[in-house]
């Protein structure tokens, strides 16, 4: 139930991190407590998710295997890696999460929905 970045606009394109899959935490304080260490593994989701930071600016695009762990994981992640606040979910994974029910508060472009802060 891990992630993967997909796009990473924090790097340039010779540190760029695309194609980083979560892996196990190698600091035990960064473990979350009661959670196996097969939960940290990315298992190929398509729930497409953004990170983004306090002033807006997008810092990466991820994939995620569920709404729950995983998603929380990649923000704790993306929290001390790039200083992200909020994890925003597409609006087509809201659509199905959210069985056709429309987000009261979509992104400018109406592509993105804010789902943790």
């Amino acid at each position: 139930m891990g992630f993967k970045v997909t796009r990473d606009f924090t790097n340039d394109k010779e540190n760029s991190i695309v194609g980083y899959v979560s892996e196990v935490p190698r600091n035990p304080l960064h473990m979350y407590m009661g959670v196996n260490e097969e939960n940290y593994i990315y298992k190929e989701g398509e729930i497409k998710v953004r990170l983004v930071d306090d002033d807006g600016g997008i810092c990466f695009h991820g994939l995620v295997d569920d709404f729950n762990f995983s998603a929380e994981f990649f923000l704790d992640w993306g929290m001390r890696y790039a200083g992200a606040t909020t994890l925003d979910l597409s609006m087509d994974d809201w659509r199905k999460w959210g069985e056709g029910m429309e987000h009261p508060y979509p992104s400018k472009d109406g592509k993105w929905v804010s789902f943790m802060k």
